[in-house]
């Protein structure tokens, strides 16, 4: 186990007894392989971090707002796909448009 992953279980253990929907929302993880499928489909090397944490789980199938702004955990075919679309609509913007946003 690595901090991260055990700092989850206990958040996990806290949710399965005090909200157990929001427990059961959690979908369970990914092998290191399917990670690896991923990783070819976006063209780059993910961190170590993110392997733990979908190997840990593979994200929510809800948004929940325990903190503002609401934080969803999307499951990891469904990250790529947003990241994939975010990257394919800046890819539309001149440099000197993006600048106007840093």
């Amino acid at each position: 186990m690595t901090a991260l992953t055990d700092a989850l279980d206990r958040i996990m253990n806290w949710l399965q007894i005090n909200q157990p929907e929001v427990a059961n929302s959690f979908l369970p993880g990914l092998t290191a392989e399917e990670i690896r499928a991923g990783e070819e489909k976006i063209g780059f090397k993910l961190p170590e971090e993110i392997y733990k944490l979908y190997q840990w789980r593979n994200g929510s199938t809800e948004a929940y707002s325990f903190f503002l702004p609401s934080i969803a955990f999307l499951p990891f075919d469904e990250a790529i796909r947003v990241s994939q679309e975010d990257q394919d609509f800046i890819a539309h913007f001149s440099e000197e448009e993006l600048e106007q946003f840093k």
